[in-house]
């Protein structure tokens, strides 16, 4: 196929969820939430597909073989999925702080939702319902690793939960569980990946790195212990040597948490993306706050 005709104007993505419309007084904050969620995974969705629509393109104007017209096109497409985009992850991070707000106030006053926040909470709907025309996608310009199903995470998440049961023997079992249990509601905020996205938009234009370098990932404990598995002797030999282990591009701490919690190996880790750094800053301190007095240790 011609990489040139992915440029050319695209059908709008399939219909997602929508919010019911008619909203009388006395509806309960429950009912809100519900729909409010039902707002933010249109968003969301929107979002990841605008975001991996400017990827592709972005990778297109980059091939050597597209006239300069072509170029031209892709730049200003790449462009405007780019501001989409930020866009839509701003309008999710204020839907939060409004719901969480209208919540707090209905909750510690004993009241009903009122009609003007349905009516913000329909504003938004209405919102994303145009990000969604207006989204020039299709399902070849849409990574469909950013549609991977939750039941592979949901298998991933057992297999980990299994090794950290059974596999695991480590003295700091328990502060080990904790650290991936905290971890693992971290990547389902969508908060956290709102600000990871706008960061890895922003901070790539910045620099001379791609998009692709700002990708997260997480390591599964059980894939770290099949891999140290088979370095076990040069494991043993940093301990005695009271060598540290660096990792480069650490996230939000995962192989540092893991390789001091589970093999005792003193760790530093370094990363660039600020909502990285400060997610794993933020859980250092946690751990740090909920440890018991040295005194408590001892007995």
């Amino acid at each position: 196929m011609d990489p040139t005709a992915q440029l050319s104007t695209l059908p709008a993505v399939g219909p997602g969820p929508t919010l019911m419309a008619d909203r009388s007084s006395g509806s309960s904050g429950q009912e809100y939430l519900q729909q409010s969620q039902v707002v933010v995974r249109l968003l969301q969705s929107s979002a990841w597909a605008s975001r991996s629509c400017h990827q592709k393109v972005a990778q297109l104007h980059r091939d050597m073989t597209l006239q300069k017209r072509d170029k031209l096109e892709a730049i200003v497409l790449a462009r405007r999925y780019k501001a989409n985009t930020l866009e839509i992850l701003q309008l999710l991070q204020s839907l939060q702080a409004i719901v969480q707000q209208t919540l707090q106030d209905t909750s510690s006053h004993g009241h009903d939702i009122p009609d003007a926040a349905w009516k913000v909470l329909r504003n938004y709907a209405d919102q994303a319902e145009v990000f969604r025309s207006q989204l020039d996608s299709r399902t070849d310009l849409v990574d469909q690793d950013t549609l991977i199903p939750l039941s592979r995470r949901s298998h991933m998440l057992q297999r980990e939960q299994t090794a950290l049961s059974h596999q695991a023997t480590c003295p700091c079992k328990a502060r080990l569980c904790a650290v991936v249990k905290l971890l693992r509601a971290l990547e389902t905020s969508y908060t956290f990946q709102s600000s990871l996205a706008m960061a890895s938009c922003t901070q790539a234009d910045a620099s001379r790195r791609t998009h692709e370098t700002f990708a997260y990932g997480s390591t599964p404990f059980h894939s770290w212990q099949a891999i140290m598995a088979q370095v076990s002797k040069e494991v043993e030999q940093t301990r005695h040597a009271d060598l540290e282990l660096m990792v480069w591009g650490s996230s939000v701490g995962w192989l540092v948490f893991y390789s001091a919690l589970s093999l005792g190996l003193t760790s530093s880790g370094y990363e660039i993306l600020e909502p990285l750094h400060n997610a794993a800053i933020k859980l250092q301190q946690q751990l740090q706050a909920s440890r018991p007095p040295p005194s408590a240790q001892q007995s």
